[in-house]
């Protein structure tokens, strides 16, 4: 007996969704696993800075197509390696072509080639009537990387291990974030490497928290500007990366409790609850940038109380 092709239904021709950007409040780097990966603790947060997927079937047999990121190889854009994963799990073989209005920057510590990723998966979803469950679209997430699942769940979220156990939170929205992202990029291999090589000879990364209870109840509980949070990459990356450090001085010197890194880098985060201190920090970097980080990008940042829904269109 043959078995019945699945048949998908679509409201509309396409669809667009915005993919936020992420900072890691907390980032603890554990132990490298027998797989090569490392486990991690970490607090993410979503926040008002994102780019805009939109997604179209094509009406017949072909391609994936994705525009908007000049120069990357279409096996190394994860939002065409996310689209080739969803038609191989749900047995599509309509072409979709995908654009991207790119505003999170490259290889900054925001997750946004995570973001497109998670966002492709979720319009894909809407394009063809939901085939996948939630837990083979969580596997397709965490085989396309270790930050991709978080952003399926929530604008807020407890991450453990190499990405795969996200627990939500309900989103703190009372405090302001300035991020600067210098114009060196701080590769994620790179990062790791130095981390390694610095506990190999006995230079310890800083402090660790390492009970993702005792993050969880601080995020929840205290005020922002008490958080005792900490990120893994500060010691390795700022003590080869001198420009990265005048920041994080600086942003302390205008006045921020605490500024560390977002992931791996190069992005320098501070924390502020009160919204006019954040402003004033943001003036005081762009009115006189740290000597060695000029061009930087300058951020003034909110957190999301949830993620975008999909919209269609056409």
């Amino acid at each position: 007996m043959s078995k019945r092709p699945r048949l998908f239904i679509v409201a509309a021709m396409g669809v667009r969704l915005a993919a936020p950007a992420k900072i890691n409040l907390h980032l603890e780097v554990l132990d490298r696993r027998a797989d090569g990966f490392h486990d991690l603790v970490s607090l993410f947060q979503a926040v008002d800075l994102s780019d805009t997927l939109r997604l179209e079937r094509t009406g017949s047999d072909g391609p994936v197509s994705v525009r908007g990121m000049p120069g990357l190889r279409q096996e190394s854009n994860l939002v065409a390696r996310a689209i080739e994963l969803f038609r191989l799990r749900a047995g599509v073989t309509e072409g979709v072509a995908a654009a991207i209005d790119k505003r999170i920057p490259i290889g900054a510590g925001f997750g946004g080639g995570s973001s497109d990723a998670a966002a492709a998966l979720r319009c894909l979803q809407a394009l063809f009537g939901s085939p996948l469950d939630e837990a083979v679209l969580a596997d397709c997430a965490l085989t396309l990387g270790s930050d991709v699942p978080f952003f399926l769940l929530g604008a807020a979220a407890m991450v453990e291990g190499r990405g795969e156990r996200c627990r939500g939170l309900a989103p703190r929205l009372d405090f302001a974030i300035v991020a600067v992202t210098p114009a060196e990029r701080i590769p994620t291999a790179d990062a790791f490497a130095w981390l390694d090589a610095d506990r190999e000879a006995g230079r310890a990364s800083g402090p660790m928290i390492g009970d993702p209870r005792a993050i969880e109840h601080a995020y929840l509980r205290m005020a922002p500007e008490s958080w005792p949070f900490v990120n893994s990459f500060d010691g390795p990356v700022m003590g080869r990366r001198a420009a990265v450090a005048a920041l994080r001085d600086r942003m302390r010197a205008a006045g921020a409790a605490a500024a560390r890194l977002t992931g791996s880098g190069s992005t320098v985060i501070a924390v502020f609850a009160d919204a006019g201190a954040a402003a004033a920090c943001y003036r005081s970097l762009a009115a006189d940038p740290p000597p060695g980080t000029a061009p930087a990008e300058l951020r003034l940042l909110a957190p999301l109380a949830s993620l975008g829904a999909v919209e269609y269109y056409g």
